[in-house]
């Protein structure tokens, strides 16, 4: 993996996306569920809502993830790990406005 980027976004060089976009990476779906954890649902409803477009991935070992948790959030040649990392991270970067009404 390559270097620890400004903001807690960290270049991923091991990882090739066929698409570019928004991939949020998660547990596993669970009965139907986006995923099996709070965190990893709270990602997904922020895009959901935000209406960004994103291909949802679950995945099972995050040994390869920022911080080797999930949720984590992959855009091009970044990857973002953490729930409150990420949806700041798309606020800035999208200019969300989620909060404000």
């Amino acid at each position: 993996m390559g270097s620890l980027a400004r903001g807690g976004v960290q270049r991923i060089t091991a990882i090739v996306q066929e698409e570019a976009g928004l991939t949020p990476c998660s547990d596993p779906a669970l009965f139907g569920v986006a995923g099996d954890n709070g965190y990893g649902l709270k990602v997904f409803a922020c895009l959901k809502s935000a209406g960004l477009p994103f291909s949802h991935t679950h995945i099972s070992d995050a040994s390869s993830a920022p911080r080797a948790q999930r949720p984590y959030l992959i855009e091009g040649d970044d990857a973002v790990g953490n729930r409150g990392r990420i949806i700041s991270y798309l606020t800035h970067r999208y200019g969300l406005t989620l909060d404000a009404g």
